[in-house]
């Protein structure tokens, strides 16, 4: 992900919540550019696990 592309829907108020609960587990400051990072992945990893969990109950709908 490069620095230059904007993530809209990740508000400040998101940013510091990230922030707060990541930096101690990191034991150092955090940058904006980790937190945006850090973000992205847990989105990442929330829509492979929704949709696993969408084919577990409903099966794999394929369109026609």
């Amino acid at each position: 992900m490069g620095s230059s592309q904007s993530i809209t829907w990740l508000s400040l108020e998101l940013q510091e919540e990230i922030r707060k609960h990541f930096q101690p587990k990191y034991k150092q400051p955090l940058t904006d550019e980790r937190v945006i990072r850090i973000a992205d992945n847990l989105t990442s990893v929330m829509e492979v696990l929704l949709k696993m969990r969408w084919r577990q109950k409903y099966g794999n709908l394929s369109r026609p």
